[in-house]
């Protein structure tokens, strides 16, 4: 019987894993930061618009420091501002943002991902790369700040 299924599993093996387990993004932008510099993106989730604001404000020993703010009005408490330090290590090199509560499938809650990507210290400034999925409907979303070019 092992016999048959070594063979079998080899053969079928790549089959199940065509996808190589990578996430299909629903939305994916990078954009570039100089310190303070705020990134603003406006998103729609089920006719309601969120914004996400993000800056960073200190790169030391190697960790970008990151504020960042998420909710429909950014200027009340729903806006409460969030540190991360973010490093360029597997691990640590993003943080995670649940973009809506959908308390009857906690497994489909859209997301978004904000990730370090590079600092340049010759120009000061920061690669991050934001990433939003949805596994329910696409994510409808725009950078509103820095311009897109």
């Amino acid at each position: 019987m092992s016999r048959l299924f070594a063979p079998l599993l080899l053969i079928l093996m790549p089959l199940f894993a065509a996808d190589d387990g990578a996430i299909t993004w629903n939305y994916k932008d990078e954009v570039e930061l100089k310190k303070d510099q705020l990134a603003r993106y406006m998103i729609t989730i089920d006719s309601k618009l969120y914004t996400l604001d993000f800056r960073w404000t200190l790169y030391v020993n190697k960790g970008l420091v990151m504020l960042y703010k998420y909710g429909t009005d950014t200027t009340k408490a729903n806006g409460f501002p969030y540190q991360n330090i973010l490093y360029k290590d597997h691990k640590l090199n993003s943080f995670k943002i649940k973009l809506k509560n959908r308390a009857s499938n906690a497994f489909l809650e859209p997301y978004a991902l904000v990730l370090f990507k590079e600092f340049d210290d010759k120009t000061k400034k920061a690669t991050i790369t934001v990433m939003m999925k949805d596994d329910v409907r696409p994510v409808q979303a725009e950078r509103v700040l820095p311009k897109v070019d």
